[in-house]
């Protein structure tokens, strides 16, 4: 099983190599309407991903 983003999967899918089980939203993605979204399964299910960027600390010859 893989967690991924729609335009990572959609030519693997398109060509048959996986099968998209649900799309991790509220409601079903116009990009890919025969793929149900988690909420049909699990009601009020939303997941908005989160992305950061970070470093160390402290990086190397420099302190912070």
């Amino acid at each position: 099983m893989v967690f991924s983003g729609y335009p990572t999967l959609a030519a693997h899918a398109k060509e048959g190599r996986v099968k998209l089980l649900a799309i991790n939203s509220f409601k079903r993605s116009e990009l890919a309407p025969d793929v149900p979204a988690v909420a049909e399964t699990i009601p009020g299910f939303d997941f908005a991903p989160t992305f950061a960027c970070s470093r160390p600390t402290e990086r190397r010859g420099t302190s912070s």
